[in-house]
């Protein structure tokens, strides 16, 4: 008996003794993943990764960053992302990844000792790096990418190639997370969406959704099987459903927003289908924006341009072209538009099937706009003017360049 109660004793001492050794091996890893977060600046919170999605990496240029297709070294340099930009995480524990480029092939650091590639067949040390989300802007979460070397994958200036090599994460190791969402022909990605669907009261507080690309199946937007973004705003005027560009910029900030289109369900009294708006900043009152492109009561594309200052209660416009001018439009008649801002002007153009008259403008602000030329931003989508009906636009395609990389 005594020796059954000896070897009982022993192995309780025994099993309690590796469960110890487990802990305190838990324990340090534990604390070691601790340090290197702590090494890192970061505040700690794991990015929410879904494995399944693709994502998409945007640096502090604006642009996002590309595999290349694993042909060369990757770069942050693209406004308008396509496959190469697309990449899936694959999960390696504690907050560590591996990133896969569409070529199926995956990022590697090169160590640091040369700029990184994503041409990898095999995950090895690396190809594996930890991704920490230290902040949000733009309603997206922003994260490092930390190699294995211990230093931050960093997105060069001039959209050259890019680095693991930094020890510290600053403004070009950060890169915002974003879901990418539907066909190759829609780039929402830089857009918020604001909506007036779910309110009585068009002018009250407006729904915002961060990511526009992937919202489906609702009454404001919804995505066809075939790719199609279907956008409808409420029925009372003053409703809307539009595309808001989220960084507002001056007139030197090069970019383009481009889209073809259909309209259907024209309201009586008109409908705007694109905008060039400004942001209220500071004491700068806005209450109407720069230029519209509209379908008015007469069922013809025109563009209005406020030409006193936005803080004025009452507008005063010019129509162009004249008020007898415009592009017929016939309901569900294809829409091509593009709004380019370029060198401190702002180039319109816009045709339609139901007409060969065609709209070419170049609009420059009045010296009354001066104190607000930072602060433009591009609008697209539906905001009615009229009571009778709710406007439907289905896009077919949606393109935005920006040309103002640093």
């Amino acid at each position: 008996m005594k020796i059954l109660k000896l070897f009982i004793t022993l192995t309780l001492f025994v099993s309690v003794m590796f469960t110890f050794s487990c802990l305190h091996e838990s324990l340090d890893e534990s604390l070691e993943e601790l340090e290197t977060k702590l090494q890192s600046g970061a505040n700690f919170k794991t990015a929410t990764i879904n494995t399944s999605n693709n994502y998409l990496l945007r640096g502090w240029n604006l642009h996002f960053v590309s595999s290349e297709n694993g042909s060369k070294s990757m770069r942050c340099n693209r406004s308008h992302p396509q496959l190469w930009e697309r990449f899936k995480f694959s999960s390696l524990g504690n907050s560590n990844y591996a990133l896969l480029g569409n070529n199926n092939r995956y990022v590697c650091s090169e160590n640091g000792s040369k700029s990184i590639n994503c041409n990898r067949t095999n995950r090895g040390a690396w190809e594996k790096f930890l991704v920490d989300e230290v902040t949000t802007q733009n309603g997206f979460p922003i994260v490092t990418l930390k190699g294995n070397n211990g230093k931050y994958v960093s997105a060069e200036k001039n959209g050259n190639s890019m680095n693991c090599n930094r020890s510290s994460a600053a403004e070009w190791e950060k890169f915002e997370l974003i879901e990418a969402c539907g066909t190759l022909n829609f780039n929402f990605y830089s857009f918020d969406l604001e909506t007036s669907w779910d309110n009585s009261d068009p002018k009250s507080s407006r729904a915002i959704d961060y990511n526009p690309n992937c919202v489906d199946g609702k009454g404001y937007l919804d995505q066809k099987s075939n790719g199609q973004y279907v956008f409808k705003c409420r029925s009372a005027d003053g409703h809307r459903t539009e595309l808001k560009e989220k960084l507002a910029r001056g007139l030197y900030a090069n970019r383009k927003m481009e889209y073809t289109a259909i309209v259907q369900n024209l309201p009586a009294d008109g409908v705007t289908i694109a905008q060039v708006h400004n942001r209220e900043v500071g004491n700068l009152e806005v209450n109407r924006p720069l230029l519209r492109v509209y379908i008015d009561d007469n069922k013809k594309i025109k563009v209005k341009v406020t030409t006193n200052s936005p803080d004025n209660t009452n507008g005063t416009y010019t129509t162009l072209p004249s008020s007898s001018g415009g592009i017929p439009y016939t309901s569900g008649a294809e829409i091509k538009l593009a709004i380019q801002i370029y060198n401190g002007k702002i180039y319109i153009d816009v045709s339609s099937s139901s007409s060969t008259t065609k709209l070419d403008l170049t609009v420059t602000p009045s010296s009354a706009w001066d104190d607000h030329k930072e602060n433009y931003y591009l609008k697209a989508g539906v905001y009615t003017e009229g009571n009778n009906t709710e406007p439907k636009m289905t896009m077919s395609s949606f393109f935005y360049t920006d040309n103002s990389i640093m």
